[in-house]
């Protein structure tokens, strides 16, 4: 009989995990990885359910305000809402 090795890299809970195109810096966005579950039978466990590892957002909150309240006014904002957004996002 073969022995199986498995390594287990990342098993997240799904309520974790954001919906929609992955943030992938400045406003830049990109396709998410596959983030479905799939399940592992492993001897002496029983059934583990699979997540692939994602890389880790580290941005600040300031940061992820900005970026999103950025994308909000389409990319572009004037003047006046980046004044706005600074305001309310030096509060994080």
């Amino acid at each position: 009989m073969a022995a199986m090795t498995l390594t287990i890299v990342d098993a997240s809970p799904l309520a974790a995990q954001p919906s929609g195109p992955a943030t992938t810096g400045r406003g830049t966005t990109g396709e998410r990885p596959n983030t479905q579950p799939h399940a592992v039978f492993v001897p002496g466990r029983g059934t583990v359910y699979v997540v692939r590892e994602q890389a880790k957002d580290i941005r600040t909150l300031r940061q992820r305000c900005m970026d999103e309240e950025v994308a909000r006014e389409a990319g572009a904002p004037s003047r006046l809402a980046m004044g706005a957004i600074d305001l309310k996002c030096s509060q994080r």
